[in-house]
């Protein structure tokens, strides 16, 4: 909110005042004169005198994007960025989800804030580009009832409200990870809304909604503050549209056609491709967000030449295939009426508003010329800028110091005479009116992301100074449309998920086949069982063992042999690997980091390039070019002297073009997997969006490995996935490339999971780790800890709770996990607490070096460990006297003499306390 308090001191000038009186009698104002940042200071000043909304008109993503972070800092309760697409409305594909969700974000808000009361509405800005004007909506009398206000204290029957979402598009899930999903538990109902930033958790009473709250969809942990009301708007449009069109003739033979062409699932499903192309069937009169703007709304066209000249395209791109008809579809003598119309007429509509249009150049006998200037300083030129500003102060300018450091910017300008002060707080307004009536400059801390640049607009007698004046300093964001949301880490892809049939190793055993989830009771004592099959047999893992399982992956496609749980092969291949992955450890630490980059080889696709786009200007780049021509040849590209690059993968790391917002790439399916992740990120770098097409033989032709590496480079899409890649495109593409023929052998023997933990644990013995090493830790004591079924009831929940008890590393985090299902499936049953506090146990044994904890002749309880007695006496020394004597070290192990004939919850206390106490000398304690 830095520029609060600059919005609100020109709405309060007389020529504020001056221009809303010409904007009252002409219903419209053209302002020229002034760059981006006025533009949006100027508007939102004439809006916010008049206790307007605003809504801002741009010609491109990139123009909207900007202004959208500008807009942020201006004093506006609520900024929205309205997003629509480029493509025509009458493909027959939808719009990428995320635009779709952001416009139903923006349309619930919009609805929401017409149904405020007693004069309280809210104060929105909202940014969108020309295409916001266009009839791509359904009129707010179709969306409006479709769209679920929901109310603390309201009565909805749960039954109706499950059917009610289920007709909205929601998908029904046991867990709520991303928007569009619901699920319910008893009276508990969890809800993603497309059009929110969070999901929400819903609890009813009998049939009233007793609390509604935030929930997080990482943790599944509600928020303690709760929220009033919420707005449930459809997944997408078509469920409005099919409503519209579902009795009408036209629709029965359009129907019948999708069918055919598999478009159409089926009316009642809601799923319909391409549903927006249809909305002159279903209304007379198809919507744009002028339709859902407030009455008091004040418009904003930004750069109206360029807005006029962008839409005339889009138009022209429209109209040719409106013309082409409705393609493929056989609906005889239908026509799709018009969804779209020139830019006149999307200019017509705006009758109802009084809009001003505002242009950074100054046009004579056009409108009013703010006459603003750049500000004549150079970076670093303090004595420079503080002379400026002198000179400005004297002529009774305000002056204004936005910046990143307001207070080192202070301190420069009093080094050169130019007394200014800081004020910390944007609102305090009564500080910075007695600065502005003393004309002392006035420091504000900016740190947000917008383009900024100071100016002298001699109209308003204001000054503003940046950073980019002081320091040379530019944003780093690049613009473009962001949808605000937070992504649940959830629906990121766990590799070790289990599912019946997948092949597992247990690092005692080998590997095996998981089978399935099972609960037994013995010696009346319940708990769950992960059931694994072996060549001779089945094996129980205890579910709270969980972490001694792993997924197998090897880098072939040939399925693995199960092992037998008796004899030596096992224990023999996991010693032979040891010592080749000790080799392999000390090599790594050598060549960390280092690896070559591949050439690729020039293929000649320029000839064919330059028939099908005639006029283009091709350069071309490949390994083979000597360093110099190479240079010359991306200086051109990247220039733009050049419109198409054709070159190898020489491109595929160090590139950074930002006006490239599309790659093509070849024979897609021969290169791994870490490559096209590499590739595809050539684009996309700046605010535009960008896309890359890969291209491939017929999939019949694609062996099982091309074809697993083209579904995941479709898969991971978002941010942060090149881990996930890389682990993928190991185990698809196997580690031979990286490690060799013997290391990759080696995985396939023991699975990529428990060759990388080996890996691991060689390369920090190397280093000197000062802990004794177990595999785990296993404990055995006659304790009741397990998850209830009707605590959980869902076993997917169930075995992903047991994963994040099994992955916790610290006490915090089980009490965290404890916060968590509380909060989620209600008060803690006895076994659950139980299963946590094995786990702390489990935790402080296997820092110290216990392999295993179990009773011995109901009297002793031995704690197995393979440290010698040098390490042990420094963990014991830690003991109090009393204890030292009741545990006894032999080698092999440590017996708690007498502890076994304690309660078995009084053992496992016992153990933790001593435990916790031994923690103290683990930074003394000897790799053994």
């Amino acid at each position: 909110m830095a520029f609060s308090s600059i919005v609100r001191a020109l709405a309060r000038s007389p020529l504020t005042t001056e221009l809303l009186s010409k904007l009252n009698r002409q219903k419209d104002l053209r302002l020229n004169g002034i760059p981006r940042l006025p533009k949006g200071l100027v508007a939102s000043a004439l809006a916010q005198n008049s206790g307007r909304n605003l809504f801002v008109v741009c010609a491109t993503l990139e123009e909207a994007g900007r202004a959208y972070a500008q807009l942020e800092a201006m004093g506006w309760q609520t900024v929205h960025f309205y997003p629509t697409s480029e493509a025509s409305p009458y493909e027959p594909f939808d719009p990428e989800t995320e635009m779709t969700w952001g416009q139903m974000q923006v349309l619930a808000d919009l609805v929401k804030s017409q149904e405020s009361v007693n004069g309280q509405n809210k104060t929105i800005a909202v940014v969108a580009t020309t295409n916001a004007l266009q009839p791509h909506l359904p009129p707010p009398e179709a969306f409006s009832p479709l769209s679920l206000t929901l109310e603390k204290g309201m009565e909805f029957d749960l039954n109706a409200f499950s059917t009610k979402i289920t007709t909205l598009g929601y998908e029904r899930v046991p867990l709520v990870e991303t928007e569009g999903q619901w699920s319910r538990r008893g009276d508990i109902v969890d809800i993603f809304p497309v059009s929110s930033e969070l999901p929400v958790r819903l609890e009813w009473f009998g049939d009233e909604i007793e609390q509604i709250r935030e929930f997080d969809p990482t943790t599944q942990r509600s928020a303690l503050d709760k929220i009033g009301q919420i707005v449930l708007t459809p997944t997408s449009f078509t469920p409005i549209i099919l409503d519209a069109l579902k009795d009408s003739a036209e629709f029965r033979v359009l129907s019948a056609e999708l069918k055919n062409e598999s478009e159409l699932e089926t009316e009642e499903s809601g799923v319909l491709e391409g549903s927006r192309r249809f909305l002159g069937l279903a209304f007379t009169k198809p919507a744009s967000v002028l339709d859902y703007l407030p009455e008091n709304t004040l418009i904003a066209i930004d750069e109206p030449e360029q807005c006029h000249a962008h839409s005339d395209r889009w138009v022209e791109n429209a109209e040719e295939q409106w013309s082409l008809g409705t393609g493929e579809l056989n609906l005889g003598s239908l026509q799709l009426p018009k969804i779209h119309r020139s830019f006149d007429d999307c200019l017509a509509e705006l009758t109802q508003f009084q809009t001003v249009y505002l242009s950074e150049i100054a046009e004579e006998n056009n409108g009013v010329n703010l006459a603003s200037r750049s500000v004549p300083v150079t970076p670093h030129q303090f004595g420079k800028l503080a002379e400026t500003l002198r000179q400005e102060r004297d002529r009774n300018f305000s002056i204004w110091l936005i910046s990143a450091q307001p207070s080192r910017s202070v301190s420069l300008l009093q080094e050169h005479d130019c007394p200014a002060q800081f004020i910390p707080n944007p609102r305090d307004y009564q500080a910075i009116e007695k600065l502005q009536i003393n004309h002392t400059p006035v420091a504000l801390k900016y740190s947000g992301l917008a383009e900024l640049e100071g100016f002298i607009l001699p109209t308003y007698r204001l000054v503003i100074i940046t950073d980019r004046e002081f320091y040379g300093q530019h944003s780093l964001a690049t613009p473009g449309y962001i949808r605000k949301r937070r992504k649940a880490a959830s629906k990121q892809v766990d590799p070790n998920k289990l599912r019946p049939g997948d092949y597992v190793v247990h690092r005692s055993h080998g590997i095996g086949k998981f089978v399935k989830l099972e609960s037994l009771t013995i010696n009346d004592e319940t708990r769950d069982y992960i059931v694994v099959q072996y060549a001779d047999g089945l094996l129980r893992v205890a579910a709270d063992q969980v972490g001694s399982l792993s997924r197998f992956r090897a880098t072939g496609d040939k399925a693995p042999e199960l092992h037998k749980m008796t004899g030596k092969a096992w224990e023999n291949t996991k010693n032979r690997v040891r010592k080749a992955i000790k080799k392999l450890a000390v090599d790594l630490l050598k060549l960390y980091a280092a690896r070559s980059q591949q050439q690729g080889y020039s293929y000649p696709l320029t000839a064919n390039l330059r028939e099908m786009v005639p006029g283009a200007r091709f350069a071309i780049a490949h390994g083979q070019m000597d360093e110099s021509e190479l240079e010359s040849t991306m200086l051109t590209f990247s220039n733009g002297d050049a419109d198409i690059l054709v070159c190898t993968t020489i491109i595929e790391s160090g590139l950074d073009i930002p006006r490239v917002n599309t790659i093509l790439i070849e024979d897609a399916h021969r290169f791994g997997l870490s490559q096209l992740y590499q590739l595809r990120g050539r684009v996309g770098r700046a605010g535009i969006q960008a896309h890359a097409w890969l291209f491939y033989p017929k999939q019949r032709t694609l062996s099982d490995a091309a074809r697993q590496r083209l579904r995941a480079i479709q898969e991971f899409t978002q941010l942060g996935s090149g881990y996930q890649l890389a682990m993928r495109d190991m185990e698809i593409r196997g580690v031979g490339n990286l490690l060799g023929a013997e290391q990759s052998g080696q995985m396939d023997a023991i699975g990529f999971d428990l060759y990388m933990e080996m890996l691991e644990e060689a390369i920090r013995e190397i280093r000197g780790q000062e802990i004794p090493q177990v595999d785990d830790t296993q404990i055995d004591l006659n304790l009741t800890a397990f998850v209830p079924a009707d605590y959980i009831p869902d076993i997917d929940q169930k075995m992903s709770a047991y994963r994040a008890v099994a992955a916790a590393k610290s006490k915090e985090e089980l009490a965290q996990i404890a916060a968590e299902w509380s909060d989620r499936y209600g008060t803690l049953p006895v076994p659950a607490n139980q299963l946590l506090r094995v786990m702390e146990l489990k935790q402080l044994a296997k820092k110290l070096g216990f392999s295993r904890i179990k009773p011995e002749n109901k009297q002793h309880v031995i704690l197995e460990t393979p440290m010698e007695e040098p390490a042990w006496n420094l963990l014991a020394a830690n003991l109090p006297e009393h204890l030292k004597t009741r545990f006894v070290y032999s080698p092999g192990k440590v017996t708690v003499r007498g502890l076994a004939v304690m309660k078995a919850d009084q053992q496992l206390q016992s153990l933790i306390d001593a435990m916790g106490r031994m923690q103290g000398a683990i930074a003394e304690a000897v790799v053994v």
